[in-house]
């Protein structure tokens, strides 16, 4: 019964629009489908469109390809049959989402990835980092009553270290030579003071060897890069 209502409903809309002269729209098309009625097979005897309800998020109305042979000017889908091509409006695009950005590392810690300072990459810099070690070694086994010479061999000793680091992290050439002459100066300095632990018997003969041929190095090296700085 509903079939008949709806085919004689159909009839009647049908003859009106072509009495009248007048052409389906797009509007008229979805809320067609909206009712449940199918514009397209009613008006043209073609085979039915299947019109889907409008989701949240879509902009288009699915439609079977097989009822509409013409081709949209737009090139963005077929034409309704029976609607002009200029009332018909592009559907939207649906884009994907993006891809989410992959999780960090877990394991990557920034502060593990330190760039090298330019002293670091000194040998000079490692053997007075190595007699600094030898030093303090020195330092911690002399007796009491010999903390002159503890604290002079001490600053001594980190005077190099310190001196090559700052003398390598300038820019100007005079600067750079300064610095390394002070820090021959130093290594000279603990030369001096290693003599007088041997004399002393504060140290011995091993150590004083030990001790004496680092420096002989270190100050051979120290010197050669002050004389690159010349000119």
């Amino acid at each position: 019964m509903a079939a008949g209502v709806r085919s004689e409903t159909s009839i009647e809309t049908r003859g009106a629009s072509e009495a009248h002269g007048e052409k389906t729209t797009v509007g008229d098309a979805i809320r067609a489908a909206e009712c449940g009625s199918d514009p397209c097979s009613e008006l043209l005897g073609g085979p039915k469109v299947q019109a889907t309800p409008l989701l949240e998020g879509e902009g288009s109305v699915s439609m079977d390809s097989s009822a509409c042979q013409r081709t949209n000017p737009t090139g963005m889908g077929p034409v309704l049959p029976g609607i002009s091509s200029s009332s018909q409006r592009a559907p939207f695009r649906l884009f994907p989402a993006p891809a989410p950005a992959p999780d960090p590392d877990p394991d990557f810690r920034a502060y593990d990835v330190v760039m090298p300072f330019a002293h670091e990459n000194l040998d000079v810099y490692k053997l007075a980092l190595d007699f600094l070690v030898l030093a303090d070694d020195l330092v911690e086994h002399l007796p009491r009553g010999r903390g002159h010479l503890a604290d002079q061999l001490s600053r001594a000793s980190t005077s190099i270290v310190l001196n090559l680091a700052e003398g390598a992290g300038k820019f100007s050439k005079p600067d750079k030579r300064r610095y390394y002459l002070s820090a021959a100066g130093s290594t000279t300095e603990c030369a001096a003071i290693i003599d007088v632990l041997l004399r002393l018997k504060l140290a011995t003969d091993e150590t004083h060897v030990l001790a004496k041929s680092m420096l002989e190095r270190v100050a051979a090296m120290l010197v050669k890069l002050a004389k690159a700085q010349e000119g």
